[in-house]
């Protein structure tokens, strides 16, 4: 009767050890998502604020290194953005035009808030 309370106890710590270690997975991603979430929406204030093609030069290719607050308290030290111009041809109603379209890119990597060494890449 004994050992069968040792194997209850024991199938009943394992399955409690499960749970909890299933807990910390989804707080951990839901930290990362939210973290993710939080440096999409401060890009995107600021590409509001400046403009998409801010900084992009008239030929060749520009990088830059920003920093960006995504709360309270809460900054990306170091965002890489590069930017450079291409020509394309937009045709509509018959008639051609050649345009002038930026190509923007931005890299975060921030393994402690993003949870991955993989960077945080946000391009067009």
């Amino acid at each position: 009767m004994l050992l069968e309370a040792l194997v209850a106890t024991i199938l009943v710590g394992s399955f409690g050890f499960a749970l909890a270690y299933a807990a910390a997975r989804s707080a951990a991603a839901q930290r990362t998502g939210n973290a993710q979430n939080l440096a999409v929406g401060a890009l995107r204030s600021q590409l509001q604020a400046t403009g998409f093609a801010d900084g992009c030069p008239d030929a060749g290719n520009n990088q830059t290194s920003l920093q960006l607050t995504l709360a309270e308290g809460i900054e990306l030290k170091s965002v890489d953005r590069s930017c450079s111009i291409a020509e394309s041809t937009v045709t509509a109603s018959g008639v051609s035009k050649t345009v002038k379209v930026p190509h923007v890119e931005f890299r975060a990597v921030d393994p402690v808030r993003f949870g991955s060494s993989d960077p945080l890449l946000l391009k067009n």
